[in-house]
């Protein structure tokens, strides 16, 4: 007889990291960046703005590593450009 054996490794919730919401400002004083971060490492999405307050980038990391796809805006909210990141290598853009 054949049997088969399933094994699943669950992280406990007590002892992972939780992400930690981080944001970073202009000398103004106005918002430059914000995501999250799990043990000091970019993680998900992050969002960039230009001093005027409109975006400027959407980014998506894992674990410091751009990953996913990411926006480009100009300094008048308008969409530039498009990238698709895979494990911190760029894979297009458009």
């Amino acid at each position: 007889t054949l049997s088969l054996r399933i094994f699943a490794q669950v992280e406990n919730p007590a002892t992972s990291p939780s992400p930690k919401k981080e944001q970073e400002f202009y000398a103004n004083g106005a918002l430059k960046a914000e995501g999250e971060k799990i043990n000091g490492k970019k993680q998900d999405y992050w969002y960039y703005y230009h001093p005027n307050g409109n975006i400027s980038a959407f980014q998506r990391f894992t674990n410091d590593q751009l990953d996913g796809l990411c926006k480009y805006y100009d300094i008048n909210g308008t969409l530039e450009r498009k990238e698709n990141w895979k494990n911190g290598i760029q894979e297009d853009s458009t």
